[in-house]
């Protein structure tokens, strides 16, 4: 088999014994990938003053042979491999010493444009946790920022679904390989991302979401973003590792403060509390800290909606001159029964006239 770079920078993640930290130090002794695998044993010593008997047991042909495997894969199912030293490559997570030496990409993004904002949480998101995900995800329109979470299920898929919904760009970190989806129930969610976003992960195909992955998932969510958002969380979990990465990695992180009794609170309120956070409470304040300075959002054409009925067409009217309004209030305002409304409102979704968000509101696309 006559390999190429490709093969030779996949076959690092896959020599017995080496990690990420060694293998770049190995490159910057060596000069490059094909050095390691094609140079003899007494040569590395040498260069390198590891000893041989680590040479011995990397396993390099073994290591290429799988590496054949991932290519192949890749190339039929058009996904990029990208290397820590490509310039494809997140510039922010190549200065963090463990980041992964390649990255495996369903979709087509560019990965240093823009500012890079990682959302995560708890999976039991509470309306209150989704409200807030949507409020920071709407602020992000037209504002050159790219969303990344977990595909986990809660604040990470709800974060995902408004990125889709409102047409912010979006990525989600898998913990498995790019031949499945985890959790199956956001097997529509993923395919929707690809539309304006990407799924990435350092795993090839065959990979299982098993649990020591996602730690591993976390600090690429952590080290490729300029700010991490933790929405709810409890005093445990995978956000706050990912909170806790983000701070090694010396990047901001901010927190949503929450009701005291609540469990997926407390998290966040620790973080706040320990100075390890700064207090969220409102998208604009992301901002401000981050130094961006926000964008006017450009104007939107609403599309037209033909065949409404005369109380359809009052309600679009009284939408357009607010940005939310609730079922009840809207029920008032066009003097008519909540249950008459709600059918409306129903019959308004559908054609996609209006958008419902959390807690029985609704506003136009």
């Amino acid at each position: 088999m006559n390999y190429t770079y490709l093969h030779y920078q996949i076959g690092l993640d896959h020599l017995c014994g080496v990690g990420p930290k060694t293998a770049k130090h190995l490159i910057k002794e060596l000069g490059s990938a094909e050095s390691l695998f094609q140079n003899t044993f007494p040569s590395l010593v040498k260069k390198t003053r590891f000893s041989r008997t680590f040479f011995e047991n990397m396993r390099r042909e073994e290591a290429l042979q799988l590496a054949e495997k991932v290519v192949a894969y890749n190339k039929e199912n058009k996904i990029q491999s990208i290397f820590y030293q490509d310039e494809r490559y997140p510039e922010r997570l190549r200065h963090c010493e463990d980041g992964p030496l390649n990255l495996f990409m369903l979709g087509d993004i560019d990965l240093n444009d823009g500012h890079f904002v990682s959302i995560v949480g708890t999976r039991d998101a509470s309306p209150y946790g989704r409200f807030f995900c949507e409020k920071l995800v709407r602020s992000f329109i037209d504002q050159n920022i790219i969303v990344v979470s977990g595909l986990a299920n809660g604040i990470d898929s709800w974060t995902h679904h408004y990125c889709v919904q409102y047409n912010v760009p979006t990525i989600a970190v898998l913990g498995h390989g790019l031949d499945r989806i985890y959790p199956a129930n956001n097997k529509n969610l993923a395919k929707a991302i690809l539309s304006n976003g990407a799924l990435i992960t350092e795993f090839i195909q065959g990979t299982n979401p098993d649990r020591e992955n996602f730690p591993k998932r976390n600090r690429i969510v952590a080290g490729m973003c300029d700010a991490t958002i933790v929405v709810e969380s409890r005093e445990k979990g995978g956000s706050l590792i990912t909170a806790n990465l983000a701070n090694d990695y010396n990047r901001d992180v901010f927190a949503v403060p929450g009701d005291v009794d609540r469990e997926t609170s407390a998290g966040c309120n620790a973080l706040i509390a320990n100075d390890q956070a700064h207090l969220l409470s409102e998208p604009a304040a992301l901002m401000s800290q981050m130094g961006w300075v926000a964008k006017k959002p450009a104007n939107r054409q609403r599309k037209v909606i033909p065949n409404l009925s005369s109380i359809q067409k009052k309600i679009v009217a009284l939408l357009e001159k607010s940005d939310e309004m609730h079922l009840d209030n809207i029920a008032l305002s066009m003097k008519q029964s909540v249950s008459t409304i709600n059918v409306e409102m129903l019959h308004l979704e559908l054609e996609g006239a209006v958008i419902s968000c959390t807690g029985n509101r609704y506003k136009l696309p």
